[in-house]
């Protein structure tokens, strides 16, 4: 039992390591962004973006594939990378594409069971979340499916 309390007193003291070091690190950030001149702001903004946008949309590359072969980074900028939000970005930016994707599809299959049934032709997909309730509809000539 004594090991288990050592144990969690240890990765107590980690986490909360961590998250100084982060803050830390935030701090700084927002010093360096605050120093540089308007120019140069609007550069580094203009860099990241158009690496973003490359990555994410035109390339549509993974998480990885963004970091390294679009920003040029090494493994060490993988958990700075998530701690800036940018996975939460990725991740977003591929999710949306995903969804257009999914709601421009012509045709739809069911699964159940094993059992496939298919609607070729689908004119329109169309997704509503309301009150928390995600509602499918699937608009086949003028009825609904």
């Amino acid at each position: 039992m004594e090991n288990n309390e050592e144990l969690n007193q240890s990765l107590r003291e980690l986490a909360k390591g961590m998250q100084e070091a982060t803050a830390k690190h935030q701090k700084e950030v927002d010093q360096w962004w605050d120093a540089l001149s308007q120019d140069d702001r609007e550069l580094a903004f203009y860099a990241v973006s158009q690496r973003i946008y490359t990555a994410d949309l035109k390339e549509q590359r993974s998480f990885r594939g963004a970091i390294y072969g679009v920003f040029g980074f090494g493994p060490e900028m993988y958990g700075r990378a998530m701690d800036c939000g940018y996975l939460s970005i990725h991740n977003a930016i591929v999710d949306g594409n995903n969804l257009i994707e999914m709601t421009s599809a012509k045709n739809l299959e069911v699964i159940k069971d094993g059992l496939v049934t298919s609607w070729p032709e689908v004119d329109t997909l169309s997704l509503r979340c309301s009150d928390g309730k995600l509602t499918v509809k699937i608009n086949k000539g003028n009825d609904y499916v």
